[in-house]
């Protein structure tokens, strides 16, 4: 969908990601400007500190926790908007 606003156009995109009884945590890395989703397993990780550890040896990453905010979430179903 295109919306135009004071002659600036931009696009609406959304997704939604379903899996079910699986927790999310979502990063938000702002020296990177980049989002990651991961499931989340709240047996194996105490919490988003631990997971991020982890994560980058795991997946072979970089982030930093100085650099990143995350949200664990219970939803089945992320709705996520680019505005």
């Amino acid at each position: 969908m295109m919306n135009e606003i004071s002659g600036i156009s931009f696009y609406l995109y959304s997704i939604t990601l379903k899996n079910k009884a699986m927790q999310k945590i979502i990063i938000l890395d702002f020296s990177t400007a980049e989002v990651h989703v991961f499931n989340f397993d709240s047996n194996v990780f105490e919490d988003g500190e631990d997971f991020i550890s982890q994560a980058n040896d795991h997946y072979g990453i970089d982030l930093r926790e100085q650099d990143c905010q995350w949200l664990i979430t219970n939803d089945s179903e992320l709705n996520i908007t680019f505005h």
